[in-house]
């Protein structure tokens, strides 16, 4: 048969699968989110074509839960009518619904976990029917099950209200199951080669979240957020689209352009909206008319509403346009802040920051993954004083190190020796480096509560996994001490660099940035967090000072309650 037979027949066999599912009333069953079992299964279709998995696989999610799930009871075909739905779909497809239907989801996630790699027998696997029943499920079928699985979560997750659901990281995970697959593997996350985790999409979501909170009152704070949650995890269009409309609205159309492009690219390959509040065929619309440089409209439908509010608003100039605020209020009403604006926005979030307490984002900073060392005069004191900096870490010796606590995955061993920790001086550490201590005590170092100033350790085979900073307030600057020859050094965004010893390098840590050292010697490096190069001496004045004030409460708190509670153990001991 020809391709463009085998084309047409393959087109006629989806129309009369689509066609049954009408029929048999699925669009009269209610879904999640408001949508019906139809959509649900017309949306998975879709992903797997996005996604360009082969016909029977986009057949096998036009059917995936006609026979009811786990989570979802309702039954749309009795299995006695199994032959039937062979005959529209093919035998290949139906056995993959039917999987998808009744193999337990738990024991083939605890098998997959045992085993570490999918075994070249398959697995047997439990059937959800109440008893004993087990069903053997070949590799490529289990591989098939989680393409499946992947665009059947991809195209419901929400979470409350409808707002973005931690679903891309579960998706993540099954995604790098198929590494060890056949193909063809979905094209999000290159080709499922890379990961989301958990804790980047959450922080991802706050700051979408909050990006959207102050869009209406204050335009830099929410393209702070929107950047800040689009650096947090690159795999999210919707942040890029709200800095692109951010772009467009100060007329920076190169900008506007090149992410509206990126946001497009990107929900081109999941076939999906991230926030489902609005749909994915509007929110690809309003990438590309951006793409475009332009803003029209109409070219959001009636139905780009979240909670039942109108987003399509018109622009009220030429200039400057209403974006689609899901916080439901119009659009931005100042332009770039001044200095004052700017820290007079990040103080009314004293107000607001319920859900962000730690206030860690500082609005209207400027944000790029590397900086020029020559343009900070501590990292030029630091390389004028390198010598007897490197020979204060050689003295330390190795049992004056402890290992990193921060969360961060690791393989191999990452120690460090602080001399200022989150505002805390180490006294003693200090002592035993009295030429580093000065330098960074008379230079503009971060001594306050965002800021770190330590020597860091890396042994041979160590790999620091990606993570990201604190704040968007520093940036953090490493002088090399020691740096052995072969495969060591960073990626900070997109860009990757070595160290050299006696020279520093600068770089914003609150990009997604990971570490490593595949040579059989240690690197050492001293690491000292600077203020952002925009904020100016008063912000600077004003920010350290509260910081100081939080670090005070914080240590007399801390004695206060450790002695309350030593009096309430005393008084339970008393009266036992």
């Amino acid at each position: 048969m020809h391709k463009e037979d085998a084309a047409e027949s393959d087109q006629r066999s989806d129309d009369a699968l689509l066609e049954f599912l009408k029929s048999a009333g699925a669009g009269g069953m209610a879904h999640r989110g408001g949508s019906t079992l139809y959509g649900h299964l017309f949306g998975v279709r879709e992903i797997l074509r996005t996604w360009a998995q082969p016909v029977w696989m986009q057949e096998a999610g036009a059917i995936h839960s006609i026979y009811s799930t786990g989570a979802y009871r309702q039954q749309l075909v009795p299995l006695s009518e199994r032959d039937r739905i062979r005959e529209l779909a093919g035998e290949r497809s139906e056995r993959l619904a039917w999987l998808f239907c009744f193999v337990s989801r738990s024991d083939l996630w605890g098998k997959l976990d045992l085993c570490g790699v999918v075994p070249a027998e398959g697995l047997t696997l439990q059937v959800r029917d109440g008893g004993d029943t087990t069903v053997t499920v070949c590799r490529e079928e289990i591989f098939s099950l989680l393409v499946l699985c992947m665009a059947d979560e991809a195209e419901q997750a929400q979470g409350h209200e409808g707002c973005p659901g931690l679903w891309l990281a579960r998706v993540s995970g099954w995604g790098r199951r198929l590494r060890e697959g056949p193909g063809p593997y979905p094209p999000v996350m290159d080709s499922c080669q890379q990961s989301i985790e958990l804790a980047a999409e959450r922080r991802a979501r706050e700051f979408w979240l909050l990006g959207l909170d102050s869009i209406c009152t204050d335009v830099d704070t929410a393209e702070s957020q929107f950047v800040a949650a689009s650096q947090c995890c690159r795999w999210i269009a919707e942040p890029l689209i709200g800095a692109a409309y951010i772009a467009n609205w100060r007329g920076d159309i190169a900008t506007t352009q090149q992410l509206a492009r990126e946001a497009a690219g990107i929900l081109r390959q999941w076939g999906t909206a991230w926030d489902k509040r609005v749909s994915f065929a509007n929110w690809l619309g309003a990438a590309e008319t951006l793409a475009r440089g332009e803003w029209e409209p109409a070219a959001l439908s009636a139905g780009f509403r979240i909670a039942g509010r109108n987003l399509s608003a018109a622009p009220p100039s030429t200039e400057r346009i209403s974006f689609p605020a899901i916080a439901g209020i119009p659009g931005p009403t100042g332009g770039a802040a001044s200095d004052d604006r700017r820290l007079e926005a990040y103080l009314s979030l004293l107000a607001t920051n319920h859900r962000h307490p730690r206030m860690s984002l500082y609005p209207g900073l400027s944000s790029k993954p590397w900086y020029d060392a020559a343009d900070f005069v501590t990292a030029k004191a630091l390389e004028a004083n390198f010598k007897q900096i490197r020979d204060e870490a050689a003295d330390l010796g190795r049992a004056a190190f402890q290992r990193e606590t921060e969360p961060i995955p690791r393989d191999g061993n990452w120690d460090v020796f602080f001399l200022y920790e989150r505002g805390l001086k180490m006294e003693e550490n200090c002592a035993r480096c009295p030429v580093t201590t000065r330098i960074v005590e008379e230079q503009p170092a971060i001594r306050a509560l965002c800021g770190l100033i330590y020597f860091s350790r890396m042994s041979p085979g160590t790999h620091v996994q990606p993570h990201r900073g604190i704040t968007n307030m520093r940036v953090r600057c490493h002088l090399g001490l020691q740096i052995p020859a072969g495969e060591c050094g960073l990626r900070v965004g997109k860009e990757t660099r070595r160290w050299q010893e006696g020279r520093s390098i600068v770089f914003d840590d609150f990009y997604e940035h990971e570490v490593w050292n595949r040579t059989a010697e240690d690197r050492i490096v001293l690491i000292v967090d600077l203020w952002h190069p925009d904020l100016t001496p008063r912000e600077i004045a004003i920010v350290g000072g509260m910081q100081r004030y939080a670090f005070q409460h914080a240590r007399d708190l801390s004695r206060y309650w450790s002695r309350n509670e030593g009096e309430r153990a005393a008084a339970r001991k008393e009266f036992a």
